[in-house]
């Protein structure tokens, strides 16, 4: 089996709203439904997500981009002690935010890559594996 794959939150978001990219996301999804791809995810992430959503569309969008996610062949990988104390030291070295921090530790501690559209993972390239999406144009 291939290397476990780690969805950040903006991976995500850039399958759900159909950015550049989406096909990628896609790909991995289709290839996790077959069983031949462990697909994570973590659990900030399903917290980004919904925080988001019922901040920009309300508690309906929000319910129901929650449902999808949580029927999609994802592993929500939770926190622990070991990933608690890694996402600390990504915190304070990189200066990431929290959540970033979290999906980083999980990327590590779990040997999966991470696939994001997140410009501020980056640094992170040298201590785990990074799959960038097309960040978007400003």
């Amino acid at each position: 089996m291939a290397k476990p794959v780690l969805l950040d939150t903006s991976a995500i978001f850039c399958f759900v709203d159909n950015e550049t990219g989406a096909e990628t996301v896609e790909r991995y999804l289709r290839v996790a439904e077959r069983r031949q791809l462990r697909l994570l995810a973590s659990f900030v992430t399903l917290t980004e997500i919904r925080s988001i959503s019922l901040q920009e569309q309300g508690a309906v969008a929000a319910d129901y981009l929650t449902g999808l996610v949580k029927a999609w062949p994802v592993e929500w990988i939770h926190s622990d002690e070991t990933i608690c104390l890694l996402a600390a030291h990504y915190k304070a070295k990189h200066q990431i935010s929290l959540a970033d921090a979290f999906v980083a530790s999980t990327a590590k501690l779990m040997d999966a890559t991470l696939v994001h559209k997140d410009p501020e993972l980056e640094p992170l390239g040298d201590e785990i594996s990074l799959e960038s999406l097309p960040y978007k144009k400003t």
